[in-house]
């Protein structure tokens, strides 16, 4: 019984990652160039995503955590996404606190308003 029960456990965990979604695949390759130190991969790969997917939080995240690295936060890119966030939970709080802690609080870049015309 305890060999069955290893064997399945196994086996699970040989599936279960490739049951993955497709979106959250393409998320884990954004973390995975930030993490081996690939800004512009990342930095190409998450706006890809949120071409693709603007209204997921994981996506917009990724995104966030992606300008971070690159510092980009107070670009368009950056200023657009500040945009997107808006009613996705605690994420613009996130972006906020990020800009706070690149730039600190006496140095904070003047950020256009994303919605002015």
């Amino acid at each position: 019984m305890k060999q069955l029960l290893c064997s399945l456990g196994f086996a699970l965990g040989c599936v279960v990652p490739a049951l993955a979604s497709p979106a959250t695949q393409d998320i884990d390759a954004v973390y995975l160039a930030l993490g081996q130190g690939d800004m512009a991969k990342a930095a190409e790969q998450s706006a890809t995503l949120l071409a693709r997917q603007a209204d997921d939080s994981n996506v917009l995240q990724a995104r966030l955590d992606a300008l971070y690295e690159r510092s980009e936060l107070d670009k368009p890119e950056g200023v657009a996404l500040r945009a997107a966030l808006e009613g996705h939970g605690d994420l613009p709080q996130r972006f906020a606190l990020f800009v706070m802690y690149r730039y600190g609080p006496r140095n904070l870049p003047a950020l256009p308003d994303a919605n002015a015309q």
